[in-house]
Parts: structure tokens; sequence; C-alpha cells
């Protein structure tokens, strides 16, 4: 309230100073317009005590003083208002003005040239300037000091007469003053220079007998040209409150400076610090420490069956050591688990050319072809599994790697019986009829039938282009009733065994990566496709739905970490906290399991999940209990 109080009386304040400023101003109008010029100066002086800030003002304060011949009050009104707006063209004439008339021409020409500078239309402005160049040209032509001032000082019994004079002979002393009298004898005009030197003054006065009266009025006579211009004291105060900001600024500035050099000083030397730790560390652990250190968690992950966070460490372990077979070999492992065998198989054929290369051990190299049969024993693809698992045994003969070898030999020959004896059992014609029958069902939306009828035609119909129909249609029929796993296995098996470069079968197998949220697999497929057709133009949408569903899982797995690193760190943080003191010891043991607490957190803050524990008859006993003792409330 006191705040508001001083605030609105300086307001007040401040209204009632423009408004008497502004009556005496209109007053000070009046009476130039009467010709009253020494009245208009007087009542205009005064309202530039109440609007301090209006340049117009000052300056029309300036011409009335210019009026009534008060040059020097003319000069300090035109100098304030040139300080208020340093491009108010009338502040640089009305001090002109004055400056001309108080013999100051030089200085004149300076402000007439700003003015017209200003104001280059202003014909009386150019006229005042010439009158004024050619009254300063006058002057240089003529003697500014009488002739007789300047014999006294050529006089070469000078320095005697001055002697013998009581009055002045001290001066003689000044070593200062007998340097100007040797300047003055070799150069008459060097005395304009030193006019104003009150022992030059006293000289002239001695010699030509006046007294200090006569001298100043014949000084007047002269119109002491050659004195500096009459400069304003409150400007002169201004300038000299501005130099000392400025020398103030400057400290400051220097200070600064010196203070950020000495922050740079610092800041280098705890880089320099920072250096020799992390080259200590370097030395410490080198890219192979850190590829290892994120193998074994990606190991972790891979026994605990966290396959994507497994695939994840193995990817962070390859950025440090890109060439490591054995690393590869762990990441196509995953891949095989989540099904990804394609790229499982890419990285095992990528294993075996670095192999060559890195001349590794029999056993690191029997295990990349292990890996590589598994790819194509789980892809359904048993010959390249047979030669695969052969050429292991050849590397590192293991008894589980010949167990396996003969199992899926085996299981090959068994398949190869089963397609003889399907294919002597083969009947086309029968078939088609099934086939027709299939696309009814397919107009009824009978799709079960559909795929019923398609299964069948498969077994009577060994003909590759029509085992391509067949599963075709089979597998948009599975993807229609959202069986996706089974529309997948179908489009595997066209790419594997009938067609390795069928587009369509690839582009219909990313749709069904896409829908199960296995972007990354859709993407190397969209690939694929780009290969084979450069000018396909379905694939652009489905890759840029791709890209995004990578960017979202990536956003969702990073959030996904920081709440985990949160959780951690609460956790740490009630752990290090002294729990609470509970009188009953089931009580106590209730509060202090970390686990119930993270649920009583979760039941206060979401509605949902405080139904699903609600749900469960063991927390809601807890609960209870710690209600009916008061140390929780549910209201």
């Amino acid at each position: 309230m006191i705040l508001l109080s001083i605030q609105y009386k300086v307001q007040k304040t401040v209204i009632i100073r423009n408004i008497v400023g502004e009556k005496l101003k209109n007053k000070g109008l009046e009476f130039w317009k009467q010709k009253n010029y020494a009245e208009a100066a007087k009542t205009w002086f005064e309202a530039t005590q109440y609007l301090i800030e209006d340049h117009v003002l000052f300056a029309n304060c300036s011409g009335a003083y210019a009026m009534v011949k008060d040059y020097k009050q003319s000069l300090v009104m035109a100098q304030r208002a040139i300080h208020l707006d340093p491009n108010y063209a009338k502040a640089y004439s009305r001090a002109a003005t004055a400056l001309y008339y108080l013999g100051l021409y030089e200085d004149a020409l300076v402000s007439f040239d700003k003015a017209v500078t200003l104001d280059p239309d202003n014909v009386f402005l150019k006229k005042s300037m010439k009158k004024c160049q050619k009254a300063a040209q006058e002057l240089k032509t003529k003697s500014v000091l009488p002739n007789n001032f300047g014999e006294i000082f050529t006089d070469p019994e000078l320095i005697d007469k001055i002697e013998k004079d009581p009055k002045i002979n001290s001066i003689l002393q000044d070593k200062e003053f007998l340097g100007i009298l040797d300047e003055i004898k070799q150069n008459k005009n060097s005395l304009q220079k030193y006019i104003h030197d009150s022992r030059i003054r006293k000289v002239i006065a001695s010699k030509m007998n006046l007294n200090q009266q006569k001298l100043s009025e014949q000084f007047e006579k002269i119109n002491s040209f050659g004195e500096p211009p009459f400069v304003d004291p409150f400007l002169t105060k201004l300038d000299q409150q501005n130099k000392e900001k400025k020398q103030q600024q400057q400290q400051q500035q220097e200070q600064k400076q010196q203070n950020q050099e000495n922050e740079k000083e610092n800041e280098k030397e705890i880089e320099k610090e920072k250096e020799k730790e992390e080259e200590k560390k370097k030395k410490v652990l080198t890219n192979e420490d850190f590829a290892i250190k994120y193998k074994k968690q990606g190991n972790t992950f891979f026994i605990k069956k966290k396959f994507n966070e497994a695939l994840g460490k193995y990817e962070k372990a390859l950025e440090f050591s890109p060439k490591n077979v054995l690393l590869n070999n762990n990441k196509a492992a995953v891949l095989i688990e989540i099904g990804e065998y394609e790229q499982a198989i890419e990285i095992c054929e990528m294993c075996l050319e670095l192999a060559k290369l890195q001349k590794i051990s029999n056993v690191d190299h029997s295990k990349v072809l292990l890996r590589l049969a598994n790819a194509y024993r789980r892809e359904g693809d048993l010959k390249n599994a047979c030669i695969y698992y052969s050429q292991a045994l050849e590397k590192n003969r293991i008894k589980k790697t010949e167990n396996i070898l003969n199992e899926t030999q085996t299981k090959l020959n068994n398949e190869i019986k089963e397609l003889e004896d399907k294919k002597s059992k083969s009947n086309p014609k029968e078939a088609e009829i099934l086939f027709g029958n299939a696309q009814t069902h397919l107009k009824k939306s009978e799709f079960e039938k559909a795929i019923e009828c398609y299964t069948k035609c498969l077994d009577l119909n060994f003909e590759k282009e029509s085992q391509l129909k067949y599963y075709t249609e089979r597998a948009t029929v599975y993807f229609k009733i959202n069986e996706l796993h089974k529309s997948l296995n179908d489009w595997n098996y066209i790419l594997l065994k009938l067609d390795h470069q069928n587009t369509t079968a690839y582009f219909q197998k990313s749709r069904i990566l896409l829908k199960q949220k296995r972007a990354k697999a859709a993407l190397a497929v969209l690939k694929k496709i780009e290969q084979l057709d450069p000018n396909n133009s379905k694939i652009g949408r489905l890759m840029k739905l791709a890209n995004k569903i990578i960017q979202q899982q990536k956003e969702r797995s990073r959030l996904k970490q920081e709440r985990e690193r949160e959780r951690l760190k609460e956790q740490r943080e009630r752990k290090n906290q002294s729990p609470k003191k509970y009188k009953n010891v089931e009580i106590q043991q209730i509060m202090e399991d970390p686990e119930f607490q993270i649920i009583l957190q979760e039941i206060k803050n979401d509605p949902q999940k405080r139904e699903m524990y609600f749900k469960n008859p063991q927390l809601v006993e807890k609960i209870g209990k710690l209600v009916s003792s008061g140390v929780i409330s549910l209201k």
C-alpha cells in the first residue's frame, strides 16, 4: 500500500509539472507574437524548469535570447536542445547564430554545416552560412592583435626591463614563461596563442602603462578572438558525469575481461585434468573391454529370454567392435529366436567372410556354421541346414551336432518321402474343382472352408505355378482373418521354395511384420523389394510407416529406461532414509516392503490400478490392517 501511494504521488507531481510547463510555454508564445522578446525569453526559460525534456522549447528559448542579444545564454539553450535531440536542425541553427554573434566564426560554421546537413532545403540557413564563411575569411586576413602588442615582445632589452620592474620581475623565475617569450620572439603570430596567459598580460600592462581595468577594455575591443566558446555548466557537468561513467564502465569491462580470462584459464586446467582422467580411463578400458561388458549383459538377457533387451546390448557391443565374429554370431542367435531368419542368415554369412580374413579357431568357426544351420532349420530349409551341420562337424566334431544332423537328415528324408507319396496321389483336375469351391466359399465369407479347400489343393497338385497360386490365396485369407503367423509362414514358404524373387510375397510379408510391430524386420524386407524393383511405388508409404514405428519404439524404450532409473533412485532414497518405527511388528514389516510402497503410490494416483489391486485378497488384508491401525487413510 505504501509503494502504491508513493507511485501515485510521483505520477501526480509529474502531471502537475507538465500542466504548469505547458501554460508557461503558451504564455511565452504569446509574448513572442507580440514581439516582446525579453518576456518571451524569461517565460520560456521558466517553462524549461518544468518541461526539462522538450528540445523544441529550449530551441525557442535560445531564439528569444538571441533577439535580446544575450548570445551566451542563447548558446546555452541551443546546446541543451542539441543534447536532448542531436538530429534537430533548428537547435544547431540557434547555436550557430549565437556563436556567430559571439565572434566565434569557426565554431559557428561547424554548427551551420550540421544544420544544413539535417535541413538541406532551408535557404535561410545556407545564406547565413555563407555570411559566416565570409566573416571567418575576413578575420583570417586581419591581424587579431594590435601591432604594438607584438613589438613589446620583440624588444631585445625586454628581459632587463622586466627584471627592473619590481611588480613583475618574479615571473622570470618561471622557466615555462621564458620558453613562451622565446617562442613569441621567433614568431609574432604565436602571441595570439598565449594572449590569455596572466603572465603575458602582466607584461603587456606594465609596458603599455595600463591598469587592469584599461587592459580589460583593450581586450574587449579586440573581442577576445581565439577564446573558447561559452559552455553551459549543466552540460559540462553532464559530460563530466558521462566521462566518469565511461571510466567506470571501462574499469568494469576490464575487470570482466580479467575474470573471463581467469575463468578460461581455470576451464583449461579443468579440461586438462579431465583429459588426463579420460586418458587414464582409456588406458584402463579399451573398446574391446566395453564390447565384452555389453556382451555379458546381452548374454544375461538372452538366458532370461528377454530377446529384445539382449539384441540392444549386442548392438551396443558391436558399436565398439563391429567386426567381432562371436558378437555378430550372438546377435544372429537372438534374431533366430525372434523369427528374423533372413537377417540371421545374412549376419552368419558375413561372419563366415570375416572368419576367412581373421583366421579364427576351428571351434569358433564351427559355432558360426552351427548358427547358420539352425537358422535354415528354423526357417524350414532342411537341405541347407544339413549342409552347414556337416561343415560344422568338419571344423569341430561334437556328438550333439551329429545328433542334430541325423535328426534333420531323417526329417528331410521323411519330407521327401511324403512329398513323393503325395505326388503319386496327385489329381490336378480335382484340385481345380476344390480351388473353384474355395473361391465360392470366399465370396460367401466362409473363410475356414476356403482355407480347407486350399490346403487340399496343395496335396493334389504339385506343379510349381499351381502351388504358388494356392499358397498365395491361402496366405491372403489367413491375413483377412488375422491369422498373421500362419499367413507369414505361407509367404515365407513361397519365397523359400517356390519363388525367392516374388515381390508380392515380400510386400505382403512386410505388411504382416508392420502389423506385428516388427518394424526393423519390415524395413529390411522393403529394402529387398527396392533392390528387386526400384520403380515400385507402393513401398514408399510403408517405409515411412516403418521408420515412424522404429522412432516410436526408441522413444518408448527411452521413457521406460528413464522411469526405471527414477524408480531405482526412489528405491535407493527410501533405503537410505531411516525407516519410521511402528509399535506393531507386522505393520513395521509391511511398511518396510519397497514393492508395497510402490503399490500404495499407484493406488493413490491411478484409479484403474486401484481397482485391480483391490481384487487381490492379500493386498486388501494388508491395506485393511494399515487403515485400522491409523497408518494410512483411503479418504
